[in-house]
């Protein structure tokens, strides 16, 4: 990889280590008035926000979380709403994991994999 490419890389994410606990407060959020109200409302934006998370960590070339996102968007996509209280429980978890993954998404901790291992049954569960 080139320098400039170097560069442009880090630059990216910067940006997405800025940006990224806004879109998780976001997705918590709608997440959160979902399963509490009881309703459907905000699973588009719910949706769209994860997956927008989910983009730009693919081009920051942070795959630990790109992962964790996919598994979050794949299980909330596959299920009703409002989700239930075991996928919300682990989505929730997801999200703290992908807060603490931001600094070093090279981190792949044994925890990040079990969490994606979790949410992967639940799709087949579900």
């Amino acid at each position: 990889m080139k320098q400039s490419e170097k560069d442009l890389l880090q630059k990216l994410r910067t940006t997405f280590r800025s940006e990224a606990p806004i879109k998780l407060r976001m997705v918590r959020r709608l997440l959160y008035e979902a399963f509490k109200k009881n309703t459907i409302e905000g699973k588009a934006d719910l949706l769209r926000e994860l997956h927008n998370l989910k983009g730009i960590s693919r081009i920051a070339s942070m795959s630990a979380i790109q992962s964790l996102c996919e598994s979050s968007e794949r299980i909330l996509r596959s299920q009703d709403f409002p989700p239930t209280s075991e996928i919300y429980e682990a989505v929730m978890e997801t999200l703290q994991v992908i807060e603490e993954l931001l600094p070093d998404d090279d981190n792949q901790s044994n925890q990040c994999l079990a969490l994606r291992t979790k949410l992967e049954q639940l799709v087949k569960t579900t």
